[in-house]
């Protein structure tokens, strides 16, 4: 079966690309032809390219330009369909038998770049049966009320999960209920890759770090003789390489000794690499975390408890038993995905 994607497939973050090529994979695997959703409002386009090109600082600009053609690149191996801009004209001519909205923040009508965009919830797709997997909310937080014109949208999916608690929150609310399903990326191991046979490293794959903080990276660094890798974010204090595309973002997961983050997919991949790493939690990202920290019960760090840092990332973690829990959660996700594939065969 031709199964469409629609997701945040062409923007430069490693980890929405990522959810993209696992869950084409996923439903390669279970047999079915998947065809990225080419998809991305002219207004959307503009903000995401104004924001990779935003610093004028000679060293960020080229290495912006960098990371620029390397997700080109990386998009390549993707089968998608003509490039849509309108949502009233959406896949008119494409012969596809479903479309899977999700997964990432597709739903998160308070993200900056894409807006209050019905597309990712289904309008202009009346034709084609819908299935939601992993989609998430974000930071609308699940005492908001849902506006009506999209559940309107969203009571017209045939099957519907979600990534987080929070977004299961929200829907519940409404009276729509949703499975939550774990994130593409956990789907399928990641590509073994070699070690790293030059000087152990840190690294640091996130946002608004403070200023005591990047500190205590740096006194750890220092005091373990690691080097320290900053990837994909400018951090004051710290020098960065922003030019990472989605190869260099995998094996850099696999090759680290420590990891510093505070993103979703950071943690997932800390996890799925069986590392040592600290999670600074924060208001931003609580609602995506929230379940990942439950689920595999992580330790993390706040601004109350900094102190803490060097005994969190250096603590063992019981990766046997993570794994088979993210055994368990990859079969429900997958049953939940074939569920809905036959749905739309009915």
């Amino acid at each position: 079966m031709k199964i469409g994607i629609l997701t945040f497939h062409n923007g430069f973050n490693c980890g929405a690309y990522l959810q993209t090529l696992y869950l084409s994979k996923a439903l390669e695997n279970l047999g079915h032809e998947p065809i990225i959703v080419n998809y991305e409002s002219t207004a959307a386009k503009k903000r995401e390219i104004m924001h990779l090109f935003s610093s004028r600082h000679p060293k960020f600009f080229f290495q912006n330009i960098i990371k620029y053609i390397r997700f080109k690149k990386s998009r390549r191996q993707f089968k998608m369909t003509k490039r849509f801009t309108e949502m009233d004209n959406i896949l008119s001519g494409v012969n596809i038998s479903a479309v899977i909205l999700g997964s990432d923040e597709i739903w998160n009508y308070n993200n900056v770049i894409s807006g209050l965009d019905l597309t990712y919830f289904g309008s202009g797709l009346d034709h084609i049966p819908k299935i939601a997997y992993a989609p998430s909310f974000g930071d609308v937080n699940h005492d908001e009320i849902i506006p009506d014109k999209i559940t309107k949208h969203l009571r017209e999916i045939k099957c519907l999960s979600v990534r987080d608690v929070n977004s299961s929150r929200l829907l519940s609310k409404q009276g729509i209920q949703a499975k939550i399903v774990c994130d593409p990326t956990l789907l399928k191991d990641s590509p073994i890759v070699s070690c790293y046979k030059k000087q152990p490293f840190i690294l640091v794959y996130a946002t608004n770090l403070s200023e005591l903080l990047v500190k205590k990276i740096r006194a750890f660094a220092k005091a373990n003789k690691l080097k320290i890798k900053c990837i994909s974010y400018r951090i004051k204090g710290l020098s960065s390489d922003i030019s990472v595309g989605p190869t260099q973002f995998e094996m850099l997961f696999a090759q680290s000794s420590y990891i510093v983050t505070n993103t979703l997919h950071g943690t997932l991949f800390s996890i799925k690499n069986k590392k040592k790493f600290c999670l600074i939690y924060d208001e931003y990202r609580k609602n995506k975390l929230q379940s990942i920290v439950e689920d595999f019960k992580i330790l993390y760090l706040t601004k109350k408890n900094i102190d803490q840092f060097e005994r969190i990332i250096t603590m063992e973690l019981n990766y046997d038993w993570i794994n088979a829990k993210i055994q368990l959660l990859r079969a429900e996700s997958i049953k939940y995905l074939i569920k809905g594939i036959s749905s739309v065969r009915e």
